[in-house]
């Protein structure tokens, strides 16, 4: 039995040759590689959305202050149109005294006309005999 043979071994804690080691460090290295490049861009995307976010509160505040410009200018023109339609309603009153009724000695004042029991009993038309009114739906199409 030869000296190599002792180191060399069988099972699965055999040495393993040169070729097999570079080949796993550049299988390692190239992993290495691809992790550290994927990690870049997701570096490079959370700063794209923190940007994009700053931009985004940057305009709504500005939107913000152009409504309370808005809001202040909505306000002025509500009290100058409140204004102007008080002038025209004082420009175009009519301007009289209080009515005083004039009752000549020959007229009378008017008073209500009596109705009977029509006021009170709506359905007392039905109990007077009335019966030629005939709902439309039951006249039919000839005489619409």
């Amino acid at each position: 039995m030869s000296f190599i043979g002792i180191f060399s071994g069988t099972g699965s804690r055999r040495a393993v040759g040169i070729a097999e080691l570079r080949a796993e460090n550049t299988m390692l290295l190239n992993r290495q590689l691809a992790a550290d490049d994927f990690f870049n861009r997701l570096v490079a995307d959370r700063d794209a959305v923190y940007a994009a976010y700053e931009a985004m509160a940057q305009r709504a505040a500005d939107a913000e202050t152009v409504v309370v410009c808005l809001d202040d200018k909505v306000r002025e023109l509500e009290a100058e149109v409140t204004a102007l339609r008080a002038r025209i309603a004082n420009a175009a009153a009519v301007t009289v005294e209080p009515a005083v009724r004039d009752i000549t000695p020959g007229d009378e004042a008017t008073q209500p006309i009596p109705c009977g029991g029509y006021w009170a009993d709506p359905s007392a038309w039905r109990n007077r005999g009335i019966t030629d009114v005939i709902p439309l739906q039951q006249r039919g199409p000839e005489a619409a």
